[in-house]
This record gives C-alpha cells, structure tokens and sequence, in this order.
C-alpha cells in the first residue's frame, strides 16, 4: 500500500521544509542520513539565523525540522501512513537527535504529548507515523544501539539472498548464485556472520554480472580486499 502511493504521488511532503542533498521526500515517505554532525536542531526543532526583510540585520527564529514537519503534514492526513525512512541510524547520537521525543516515538505513546526544548510548545508524534531505521552491523567502526533505544524498534535481520536477485544466473560456467552462497557460507563458518556479502557486488545496472572480465575485477578489487580486511590475521582463510 505505502509502496503504490509512492509511485501515485511524488510531490514534496512540505513546500517550507528545508533539507540537504542527504534527504529525499515524497508525500507518504521521507528519507534522511544520521551522520556525526546531525542534530536535534535540524530533525526536531532550532534557533534559525535569518536576514532581516531590510538586509540590516538578523533575526533568531525558532524553526522546524525535517522530523517535526513531517509529523504534522501525517496528523492532517489520519488516513493515509507515512514512513520516516532513517537510513544509517547508528551514524548519530540517536539520544541527542532525538531529544525529548525518545520518550513518545513507541507505538503505545503515540499522541502522548511532550514540550519542545526550543518553542516550549506540546508536540506528539501521530500514529500514522511509521520509522524506520537501517543500519549495517558489519561496520565495526560504528557503535550499534543501546538496550534502551533497541526496545522501541523491532528488529529485524536482512541477510543476502541471492536466489531472489541472481536467480542462477551464469557467468560462463560459474553460478553466482552459487558462488555467493559459498561465499557467505565459508563466512559463517569462519564467524563472520555479519560480514556476508551482498549480490550487489555481482550486479551491474541492477542487471547480474555477464562476463567473467567484470566477474574477475569484482573479485580482484572488492571481495579479496574484503577478505583480506576480516582475516588479516590470518590469510590463509582467504
């Protein structure tokens, strides 16, 4: 359902709403980045600089953000779902981008209502506001979610599965769906659970791989650097 309202209207959530080239939006469905420096300023609500009319001077105005403008565009619309899509979330300081509304984003404290840090005015996030969070847990770099915040997401694991992308197809006479299940299953063995490798690196324009020439540089440039990286310690694994 959320998918073919997507694809029937494409429009912009909100005409006044301000984003980076990091966000995407549609009517039923907005995307955005966590990275280091975002903040609550910029997903809930903050103190904007802008000129004055004359261009003499400035003024300190308390604006939303992407977050907040797209919870009140959904509360007009209790018809209709709307999925907040948080790609990397663990990128952020989730506590700090979050703020107060860390208290009221599950599902049995919908139109519960807190007051904003910045406007002192009472917000609640509607029922039809649906979050979604990605993360790559196979980024040792990145911390994952702590206990208080992972019990208001279900969680849900997506591991490759090439049967549905690859389908068999060959490169010669190499199966890559094959070639990938092996792959992933050596991983595993190894304890590499997530580290497994997606069919993306064996696609090219959302197609699967034909020659072997594209098949060789994959390996020779992305997979055997990767496995280099996990068993560095010990590359007779590879």
């Amino acid at each position: 359902v959320l998918r073919r309202q997507i694809i029937q209207d494409g429009t912009d959530v909100s005409q006044d709403s301000t984003t980076d080239s990091s966000t995407k939006k549609s009517n039923f469905m907005q995307q955005v980045t966590f990275h280091q420096s975002f903040s609550y300023e910029e997903f809930i609500e903050g103190i904007k600089v802008n000129p004055t009319e004359n261009g003499t001077g400035v003024t300190y105005d308390v604006e939303p953000g992407i977050f907040q403008v797209f919870c009140i565009h959904a509360q007009k619309d209790d018809k209709n779902n709307y999925v907040m899509i948080i790609d990397e979330i663990n990128r952020g300081n989730i506590a700090k981008i979050f703020g107060e509304l860390i208290t009221i984003i599950e599902k049995d404290k919908r139109d519960d209502h807190v007051t904003l840090a910045y406007s002192r005015e009472e917000f609640a996030v509607p029922e039809n506001v649906l979050i979604i969070g990605t993360m790559n847990t196979a980024d040792q770099s990145l911390t994952h979610l702590d206990a208080a915040l992972k019990r208001r997401f279900t969680m849900m694991e997506l591991f490759p599965e090439p049967e549905k992308v690859l389908r068999h197809e060959k490169v010669g006479d190499i199966d890559l769906t094959e070639l990938l299940r092996k792959v992933n299953d050596k991983l595993i063995e190894h304890k590499f659970r997530d580290g497994q490798i997606g069919h993306s690196y064996f696609m090219v324009d959302d197609k699967p791989l034909t020659k072997i020439s594209d098949l060789q540089m994959v390996f020779a440039h992305d997979i055997i650097p990767l496995l280099r990286d996990y068993f560095y310690d010990d590359e007779t694994k590879i």
